[in-house]
């Protein structure tokens, strides 16, 4: 309810409001983005010019083990639905994802933009292991917010979680973007549900998107 009221308050304040669990968690975000190396006007930069299809392309080369799970996808008949995972549509930021029970306290970050898909530009988040650099975040972001009207509403150290006011309606749109947020982050299979037929099934009219990386 909190993150609601500053979310529509917004355009007034020219603060976008983020959940980022814990105290600590706030800490780290904001020493990160203190010492990084880019400026946010150099992330928005390199965001804009971006080739966001041929970036994904040349990370899927780079480690095709990683990312070779893209290609076996199959559409034929019910088989992208057949046992699809049990995954609750609910906010997690402001809860211990081990337990899922509500942390005792939790911090939110007001930042200094009234478009969330900036976010990521402000507090240079990305550029560590699989997780992509702050420029592919935005960009991604950007495209997401224009075609899902997807909206930032938690950024832990670790991961990014997403609201989305227009999910996707079928099986063929939720493939193409499953195959997309999976290249994005590949932990969502690998580690999650286990399947691109799955995650598709999943993303079909869910509202809520969680993204993590080790």
């Amino acid at each position: 309810e909190a993150w609601e009221i500053l979310r529509d308050a917004a355009g007034d304040t020219g603060r976008w409001p983020i959940i980022v669990g814990t105290p600590a968690a706030a800490e780290s975000l904001a020493a990160h983005s203190e010492f990084a190396s880019q400026t946010t006007r150099t992330v928005l930069r390199e965001a804009k010019s971006i080739d966001l299809e041929a970036w994904f392309a040349r990370r899927a080369r780079s480690a095709p083990e990683v990312y070779e799970i893209v290609e076996t996808a199959a559409l034929d008949g019910d088989e992208w639905l057949r046992d699809p995972p049990v995954v609750a549509d609910r906010l997690v930021a402001h809860r211990d994802v081990a337990t899922m029970e509500p942390l005792e306290k939790v911090a939110i970050l007001l930042v200094p933009c009234e478009e969330s898909w900036r976010v990521p530009a402000i507090l240079r988040f990305g550029g560590w292991n699989e997780c992509p650099p702050p420029e592919v975040h935005t960009a991604l972001l950007y495209h997401w917010s224009q075609r899902y009207g997807a909206e930032v509403v938690g950024v832990t150290p670790r991961s990014l979680e997403l609201r989305c006011s227009r999910p996707p309606p079928d099986r063929f749109e939720a493939m193409g973007l499953a195959m997309l947020q999976f290249r994005y982050c590949p932990g969502i299979v690998h580690q999650g549900v286990g399947r691109i037929e799955a995650l598709a099934a999943v993303l079909v009219g869910r509202e809520s998107w969680y993204f993590w990386w080790d």
